[in-house]
């Protein structure tokens, strides 16, 4: 559910969702719980998930997102980060 558009994560936002708030060393990130499992896709097929999940409530920066890699994953014993998140100037559209 996130989209790389230009050099900034959108998270999607669900507004009748329940909001969970998780500290990340003095940061506060807010969380949307998502759970109708097995709901039925949109029109362009996408959108029906088998499971209940949570995701971001907001916007998280390319910026923000490193913060948090360096905070939490120094070892990255969790697997957080992938090779396919790099990026140079000549990936960037527009």
């Amino acid at each position: 559910m996130l989209a790389y558009l230009g050099s900034r994560l959108r998270c999607v936002v669900v507004l009748s969702s329940v909001l969970f708030v998780v500290p990340v060393r003095g940061e506060m990130i807010e969380w949307s719980y998502i759970g109708d499992p097995g709901n039925a896709a949109d029109v362009t097929d996408f959108g029906a998930v088998p499971y209940a999940f949570k995701i971001g409530t907001f916007e998280v920066t390319s910026k923000e997102y490193s913060v948090f890699l360096n905070a939490v994953a120094e070892d990255d014993v969790h697997g957080l980060y992938s090779p396919g998140m790099s990026w140079s100037n000549e990936n960037v559209w527009g």
